[in-house]
């Protein structure tokens, strides 16, 4: 599975990924690194707000601590791709408020 971890802050900068998510996206780790997965991946056929939603319950500490959502993203080279992300807080310190999220990305193949 794709693996990426962002900055719990707007705008959600890059500061990890796994070498899955590099082949799948099209990115290396460098190259994305500090950049918000929107500016890397979205396009117009992504539901931006089916996005805007899953992050708004995030933030407000929604209680299944991950959640989930079917989206459309490009690659690099611009191919369309489908997949289920699943993201999830990461807390430090004891906190309540998280300091990072994990996201999980499967990609979808159903003959698009």
């Amino acid at each position: 599975r794709a693996i990426v971890v962002t900055d719990a802050s707007s705008p959600f900068g890059i500061v990890h990924v796994n070498k899955t998510w590099e082949g799948l996206c099209g990115f290396e780790k460098d190259e994305c690194k500090g950049q918000s997965l929107g500016s890397l991946l979205q396009g117009p056929d992504t539901d931006k707000g089916s996005l805007s939603a899953m992050m708004a319950r995030l933030l407000q500490g929604d209680q299944c601590n991950d959640v989930g959502v079917v989206v459309t993203n490009y690659t690099k080279t611009g191919r369309r791709f489908r997949n289920h992300l699943r993201v999830g807080p990461i807390y430090e310190g004891g906190s309540n408020v998280p300091s990072h999220f994990v996201g999980v990305l499967q990609e979808i193949r159903d003959g698009m």
